[in-house]
């Protein structure tokens, strides 16, 4: 008995120490060959579905003309093997597996890694050979079989392992590669979505050197202006500089990815700024009730906005630095206040007489009188004067006290005279039939503000007719901005998230096109098509995102080809 013991122990343990030796096996996942600490990588999830996606969007556009896999067809044509699955079956390829390349060290070349699935190795060997490419047998690593291919920058090792394709450019690399995947991989995981492409930056690792390769440019930017009396175009110049500097030296991680799922494409990116930074001082989240209930859905555009206080004084000292501006506190605590919490709707301008109209909603408290706005709205235009007296075509009438269907309102009006813009600029010529033209496009702007229970409301229309109909009656009987289909995607904590009918939009803009130019995209309008984007401040970092539904995206693609195909 005791002797069956020792045995039965002894075995146990040799098999312990032979399943050590052994290591993990089976197939792994792409992601677990991607190491830690790399300072670029792209991956690419089931490359098949996503090229299926993108030609069944294009297909739903209904482009005259236009194959219905356009994306498939162009693989297939640079691929000697006719479409993607015959090319991937070509080289022993899974086509609904995970492409990842990585690089460690964005500026030493040949610090790469390559991962894909591989369902035949051999299929894969005789393909690499089919084009060409000479495979030599490398020395192993550990149990595992090695080959190289000559590059100009250096042999390329490759190994297959675990149902993984992996290449790197030097042997120390692909040792980890291996390493990471038998310990389950580093921790990297892709975002949740399907037939996607991801790509995540360490912007900290070379955006200082970037910036400081940038600003040596600065100076040849200065004094390569033509003569500028103002300083404007120097001074804005230098911010621009500045405002890449800034976050090439204070960004960290940067991510990005778009996701063609069955029923909506997303577009996502993030940032997360360096410890000790300004940047991450100064991008805060914002908190707030949701105002967009309060406002009828516009046909073009909608949305609610909030920002910290402190943020947005940063960012009006740093605009009138820009300009020259003395701001008085008065006006950066005003400012600041109206962009805490605020919502938005915009609808197409009536034609021939505005370009676009606004209704807008900002939560004030007790802190502002109609009084005090006329006072800031005076200093707003004062401010403005010296900007105005170079833009002789735009006027901007005084701020004042009137009353509508028994509201007091602050109203003023601006304007463009665009004939007065060819009597200030002579040197532009233009035909008697070209300048009637420019004249028929003048236009008014009149503004409408009022204050009512805390809340500061605003209209850009010849009349108040939505304040008063928001005021009177709510907009209970009318889709609101929060009942926007697109406005659904919004998460509660985004500080901005607004929705974008692109077709709309763009017909609104061109209205105002001179008929001589050709151009005529009025029948965009009648295309309901919904673009949402959110931005979401966090603690040091900001995350946005686009979402639309493939419907939406395929009618927007449609409805653009149709008018733009029409143009001369």
């Amino acid at each position: 008995m005791r002797k069956n013991l020792t045995l039965v122990i002894a075995l146990s343990g040799l098999m312990a120490v032979a399943s050590c030796g052994a290591g993990p096996s089976g197939p792994a996942e792409p992601e677990t060959a991607a190491p830690s600490g790399y300072a670029y990588l792209l991956a690419v999830q089931d490359p098949a579905l996503l090229v299926a996606r993108i030609d069944a969007i294009v297909a739903d556009a209904g482009i005259e003309g236009l194959s219905w896999t356009v994306l498939g067809d162009l693989i297939a044509s640079v691929s000697p093997y006719g479409n993607v699955a015959e090319t991937a079956a070509a080289f022993g390829l899974r086509p609904d597996g995970t492409i990842l390349v990585f690089m460690n060290n964005m500026m030493a070349p040949n610090s790469f890694g390559v991962v894909f699935c591989v369902a035949d190795e051999t299929a894969l060997r005789r393909g690499f050979e089919e084009v060409g490419l000479v495979l030599a047998e490398g020395e192993k690593l550990g149990d595992v079989a090695t080959s190289s291919i000559a590059s100009p920058m250096g042999p390329i090792h490759m190994a297959v392992y675990r149902d993984l394709g992996l290449f790197a450019g030097t042997r120390t690399i692909l040792e980890a590669m291996i390493a990471s995947v038998d310990q389950g991989g580093s921790g990297f995981s892709l975002p949740e979505g399907d037939a996607l492409i991801y790509s995540a930056t360490d912007l900290s690792s070379i955006g200082p050197m970037i910036a400081a390769q940038l600003n040596q440019y600065r100076g040849l930017a200065m004094s390569s202006m033509e003569y500028d009396p103002t300083g404007m175009n120097s001074r804005m110049t230098g911010a621009f500089f500045d405002l890449v500097s800034l976050f090439l030296t204070e960004a960290g991680g940067v991510e990005s990815w778009i996701s063609f799922g069955p029923e909506r494409v997303e577009i996502a990116s993030s940032v997360e700024f360096v410890a000790g930074s300004s940047l991450r001082e100064f991008i805060v989240p914002c908190e707030g009730d949701d105002l967009s209930a309060l406002l009828p859905a516009g046909e073009t555009a909608a949305g609610r906005f909030r920002l910290d206080p402190a943020t947005t004084r940063e960012l009006m000292t740093i605009v009138a630095d820009l300009f020259g501006f003395d701001v008085s506190t008065d006006m950066l605590d005003a400012v600041a206040l109206m962009s805490s919490n605020t919502a938005v709707s915009m609808f197409a301008g009536e034609p021939g007489v505005s370009l676009l109209e606004v209704v807008a909603v900002y939560e004030v408290g007790d802190a502002m009188t109609l009084e005090s706005l006329k006072g800031l709205m005076n200093e707003y235009i004062a401010l403005a004067e010296p900007l105005l007296e170079s833009l002789p075509w735009m006027t901007v009438g005084t701020p004042g006290e009137v009353e509508h269907n028994g509201r007091t309102y602050v109203f003023y009006t601006t304007g463009f005279d665009l004939g007065s813009y060819l009597e200030a600029m002579p040197e532009v010529e233009a035909t008697p039939e070209e300048a009637e033209a420019l004249r028929a496009l003048s236009m008014q702007f009149p503004v409408w503000m009022t204050i009512d229970d805390g809340l500061l409301w605003l209209e850009m229309a010849t009349e108040p007719g939505r304040i008063e109909a928001c005021l009177g009656q709510g907009v209970a009987a009318e889709e609101s901005v929060a009942d926007l289909e697109a406005m659904s995607t919004a998460l509660p904590g985004e500080e901005i998230a607004m929705a974008l009918n692109l077709p709309a939009y763009m017909a609104s803009v061109m209205s105002f096109t001179p008929a001589e130019a050709g151009i005529d995209l009025s029948g965009l309008s009648e295309i309901d098509s919904w673009l949402f984007y959110g931005l979401d401040f966090g603690e040091g970092s900001m995350a946005g995102r686009c979402v639309m539904d493939n419907d939406d995206l395929a009618r927007a693609i449609g409805g653009f080809a149709t008018a733009f195909s029409g143009l001369d």
